[in-house]
């Protein structure tokens, strides 16, 4: 009677903890989605490092329509909500301004918020 109680218990085990996984799972899924985007833009964070001379990007009538910004510290960081992908908006800088890929960093601070917020098996 003892192994079958094993049985039970072993087996009750293995289904709950992979329960409780793929709950935690579909839980991060939606709250990735329901934090980052809100309305088709990501709030989004542009810094430039390193450089001689920074870019007004602010005059650049493309990178506004990539999003709503703002400048800070001098021209050397723009925060706004961006109607692009971080990857996408961070090689156009590089692209269009000719910058070395060290030189531009592109951050979302929701989805660093999200993963920190993870369960890590």
């Amino acid at each position: 009677m003892n192994f079958i109680q094993f049985l039970i218990a072993f087996a009750g085990l293995v289904v709950g903890v992979s329960a409780v996984a793929i709950l935690f799972w579909y839980l991060s899924k939606t709250l990735k989605k329901n934090v980052i985007v809100r309305n088709g833009n990501i709030f989004t964070i542009v810094q430039l490092k390193e450089l001689d001379q920074y870019p007004n990007l602010l005059k650049n009538i493309d990178f506004n329509k990539m999003g709503n910004w703002t400048a800070h510290d001098n021209g050397r960081e723009f925060r706004g909500t961006a109607n692009v992908s971080k990857e996408t908006l961070r090689q156009w800088i590089i692209d269009k301004y000719h910058l070395k890929a060290h030189q531009v960093i592109v951050t979302v601070p929701e989805e660093m918020k999200v993963a920190s917020a993870l369960p890590h098996f």
